[in-house]
């Protein structure tokens, strides 16, 4: 469970192996300090002291008779009769709740109807199949297609995005790739549920990311990260090296956030797709980071110039946290549905 947390809320405790990610040619005032980042970017009660998981939560542990006492009046016990969990106050049930709860799908016959319109997919463009945020109980995260050569990588695939690809008409056999930015739970949740439906996907994320990712989904599934990893076929990035994808090229940067996360730009066909990633774009704070040693001059200038070169389509996650701050000089969208260019 400390696992778990750690890779959600904190990230990877050893960075000793950022070098894997950056090619030789990167000078090192250019690579991320994801301790010094998150803590200017965190709590500023945290700022001396690195915040670590146990400053966040308290763990408590049932004891043999399935019942954890959490301050000497609320206490919370295993009904195994009613395979539920009670909670009391001062001996009385103030409330109960299954041990188990079974989520949701998109029904058969919904599914069937909306299918019959088959979605032909653009040679370049989005379809976006979230556009919501974390903290948004009914709107499905952000996540969207991206579409090159007629063929589709998904990127921060929301939950169930099987069903809503059904929906729209869109045949899972077009998308082959995964995109994963980060090991939010807003975004990662869905890669890991795509990767155990597929068969043979690619993930397309940094070495650093994709540790983090095994090791969490590893601590959430009672699975091996040997086992996790033999599920699907891994592509490294390397920051600010293109990647070749269906006849275009993918570069990827380090983003500005709490956890290690990457943005993208994508080009295919002389037009450019620019995504920001979870970041925070605030040229004061920048050079306040820059001023105080926790960013180089490198690192500063990649941050201040992402995508403000000649782009076609320029997006961003919903979010309204301000570490998510990005305002894109050329365009934005938080568009819904089908899109193309």
């Amino acid at each position: 469970m400390r696992t778990i947390f750690q890779e959600t809320l904190l990230g990877p405790v050893d960075l000793s192996s950022l070098a894997i990610d950056f090619p030789a040619d990167v000078p090192r005032d250019a690579w991320p300090d994801f301790v010094k980042e998150g803590r200017d970017l965190g709590d500023p009660r945290y700022k001396e002291e690195p915040l670590k998981v146990s400053d966040l939560i308290d763990f408590k542990v049932f004891n043999d008779d399935f019942r954890v006492e959490l301050d000497g009046v609320v206490a919370i016990e295993v009904n195994p009769i009613a395979e539920s969990f009670r909670v009391t106050e001062g001996g009385s049930v103030i409330s109960e709740f299954p041990l188990s709860v079974q989520m949701g799908s998109a029904s058969p016959a919904e599914s069937e109807k909306l299918i019959s319109t088959l979605f032909v997919p653009p040679e370049f463009g989005v379809t976006f199949v979230g556009t919501s945020h974390g903290f948004d109980p009914a709107g499905k995260t952000s996540g969207f297609i991206l579409w090159m050569g007629k063929r589709g990588v998904i990127v921060d695939p929301p939950p169930y995005t099987g069903d809503v690809l059904m929906r729209m008409g869109i045949a899972p056999r077009l998308i082959d790739s995964i995109i994963l930015s980060h090991c939010h739970a807003d975004h990662d949740a869905g890669s890991f549920q795509k990767i155990l439906r597929s068969s043979n996907v690619r993930l397309i994320t940094t070495p650093t990311i994709l540790g983090s990712f095994l090791r969490k989904y590893a601590a959430i599934s009672g699975f091996s990260e040997e086992f996790i990893s033999n599920l699907f076929r891994f592509v490294p990035v390397k920051i600010g090296a293109p990647i070749r994808v269906h006849g275009g090229d993918i570069t990827f940067q380090y983003s500005l956030h709490t956890i290690p996360c990457i943005s993208f730009q994508a080009e295919y066909a002389g037009k450019t797709i620019a995504f920001s990633g979870d970041t925070c774009y605030n040229p004061e704070l920048l050079a306040e980071m820059e001023a105080n040693g926790t960013i180089g001059a490198s690192r500063r200038e990649q941050l201040m110039n992402f995508n403000f070169g000649p782009t076609s389509f320029c997006m961003r996650p919903a979010c309204r946290r301000s570490t998510h701050r990005f305002h894109c000089l050329r365009s934005s969208t938080r568009a819904r549905g089908r899109g193309c260019m």
